[in-house]
């Protein structure tokens, strides 16, 4: 992952040489493994001995996956956006008219760019766990990159085979 993330051409780069498109992707891989994970602790809950958990226990753990495809999609279009795509692509891709696919996702572009700009002040700012978790590699790109790296040799994505436990 580092040879093709890395950018020391690019006018918008952090200190550690990764350009604003390039750590963009990495906060949509960053969010894709954290919604697969709950995806697969969502899965090991439905597929218990079947017995009544705590009310609504289930529900409300879909409810929050379902919520964290938001960020990721959010995610995903700042990073095409930031990538080249116009909002016109973009809007054809969303199945959404131009004009509202830039109203609704260009304050994250702005969000995004903000964030690069002034990583200290956002990360203290940030008001949920959550929040500094999705941060994350915004401020740490180098170091979320090795994470992601090391989850995918777990899951078996860059070998081609999962690791046997």
């Amino acid at each position: 992952m580092a040879d093709r993330t890395r950018s020391s051409q690019s006018s918008d780069t952090d200190a550690g040489g990764y350009s604003a498109p390039t750590v963009a992707r990495l906060v949509t891989a960053w969010l894709a493994c954290t919604l697969a994970e709950t995806a697969g602790t969502v899965a090991a809950q439905a597929v218990t001995d079947g017995s009544p958990q705590r009310s609504c226990e289930l529900l409300r753990d879909i409810v929050h996956l379902l919520s964290a495809t938001g960020p990721l999609l959010e995610s995903a279009v700042v990073s095409e956006h930031l990538s080249g795509a116009n909002w016109e692509e973009i809007a054809t891709t969303l199945r959404l008219p131009p004009e509202a696919t830039r109203a609704r996702y260009a304050p994250a572009v702005d969000r995004f760019r903000h964030h690069r700009s002034h990583p200290e002040a956002d990360l203290a700012d940030s008001s949920t766990h959550e929040e500094r978790w999705n941060a994350f590699p915004v401020f740490h790109p180098h170091e979320a990159a090795r994470d992601l790296d090391e989850w995918l040799r777990r899951h078996g994505e860059i070998t081609g085979t999962a690791q046997q436990s």
